[in-house]
């Protein structure tokens, strides 16, 4: 057979197990070397008979050694199986293996893992890395194996990567006029787990100012679109896109309203005023827990019927899309053409206008992977209704124009919308 070559400080390891022929029977194991090196841990005898052994190679063993392994059952006649091995100890002392560099990262960051220098070449699991040196971007399990003149060492380590996380926005109010600010603010205790937040208006160049923060974790802002950055204690970011309408195009109908009421006291119905078309952005996150992102696969997007233009690829742990507008009205359609790689991995979020309506599909097939109309809506324009002076009379709401007024005895009722 071949001859093994074994370093100085290095090891031949004597892992093996011997099925006995017969159900019943107990096979043994013998184990012999010539000069030292031979270790045994544990023999252990029986239908199946284990070997955990090993030969260490040392500056007191060099040289050519025949390593003997002899497995005996307790049949009759008794049946024997010989294994031999032939050992070179040379005088070449293999470096101990180790792995140092920052083993924690953020989801879709890299690190620099550095393995003992000093071995002819390098072997890493999962990468295309050849050098003691390796930039990796996925977690998981990373092993490299060192080989030097026919020796080798191995170590491991876990890589752990923070899962990329979306805080959390709410606005209030949303819509508002642009000559006002609504507050944007991330809630408690959702807050208190990150340490920096950054407030980024005109995301997109689709509009917006942040007009200034109330504390970190709050903003003042107008109609547009948003991005919001945090960074939590370990360093790693998350961002949230978000949308604030406007709401300063409402469409009130020809006042027909005014004027004489002949057929008795009855309730008036203001209504026909609609609000201004809510329009924002259609997102979606492409996401695959491994490296490689979605291959040669992509997305399509149709709305109301007609191809968008778009085709959504992703080549990283985490792609985001935000330049597809929709607005009220619109029907979506998202369509996944695969590439016939596995989708286990593979999922999707969708944010149906700004920060809206969250979808998360994790079952990732060929063919429509979602459909539905726009979060966007047209929101009822809003006011404040009052009543100047007549008789007393209510109304049923006076926080939109489409409400009902009801009189309660004859005479004249001067009635004003502010907004």
């Amino acid at each position: 057979c071949d001859t093994i070559r074994v370093c100085l400080n290095d090891t031949f390891p004597l892992n093996m197990n011997f099925l006995s022929p017969e159900i019943g029977q107990t096979t043994s194991i013998e184990v012999e070397a010539t000069g030292d090196g031979l270790f045994i841990n544990n023999i252990i005898s029986g239908g199946t008979a284990l070997l955990d052994a090993g030969f260490a190679g040392s500056n007191d063993n060099l040289g050519v050694h025949t390593i003997t392994v002899t497995a005996t059952d307790d049949g009759v006649p008794a049946g024997v199986t010989t294994i031999q091995f032939i050992v070179e100890v040379i005088p070449v002392e293999i470096p101990v293996m180790t792995l140092s560099g920052d083993l924690e990262i953020c989801q879709g960051e890299e690190t620099l893992i550095s393995a003992t220098e000093g071995f002819d070449t390098y072997v890493w699991s999962e990468t295309d890395c050849d050098t003691p040196e390796c930039t990796v971007n996925t977690g998981g399990l990373l092993t490299v194996q060192g080989f030097l003149s026919g020796c080798t060492s191995e170590a491991e380590v876990n890589i752990i990567a923070t899962t990329y996380f979306l805080p959390d926005v709410i606005v209030t109010p949303n819509p508002v006029c642009s000559n006002d600010t609504a507050i944007a603010y991330v809630p408690m205790p959702e807050a208190l787990q990150y340490t920096l937040f950054e407030w980024n208006g005109n995301y997109n160049n689709l509009g917006g100012v942040v007009y200034g923060t109330n504390g970190a974790d709050s903003a003042f802002v107008g109609p547009g679109t948003f991005q919001l950055l945090v960074t939590n204690e370990e360093g790693c970011q998350g961002q949230r896109i978000f949308n604030v309408g406007g709401a300063d195009a409402a469409q009130l109908p020809e006042d027909i309203w005014s004027g004489a009421y002949c057929d008795g006291i009855e309730p008036v119905d203001f209504d026909g005023a609609t609000g201004e078309e809510n329009c924002g952005n259609f997102l979606i996150y492409m996401i695959n827990a491994n490296d490689g992102g979605w291959g040669d696969g992509f997305l399509t997007v149709s709305i109301n019927g007609e191809d968008a233009g778009f085709i959504l690829t992703s080549s990283n742990t985490l792609t985001i899309h935000d330049d597809i507008e929709i607005c009220s009205g619109d029907f979506i359609e998202v369509f996944y053409i695969s590439d016939g790689s596995s989708d286990a991995n593979k999922s999707l979020q969708i944010f149906n206008c700004g920060n809206q309506n969250n979808t998360t599909i994790n079952t990732i097939e060929p063919g429509l992977l979602w459909s539905g109309n726009a979060g966007c809506v047209n929101d009822p324009p809003s006011g404040v209704w009052s009543q100047i002076d007549g008789p007393v009379g209510t109304f049923a709401a006076t926080d939109i124009f489409n409400t009902t007024f009801t009189p309660t005895e004859y005479g004249v009722y001067n009635l004003a919308l502010w907004y």
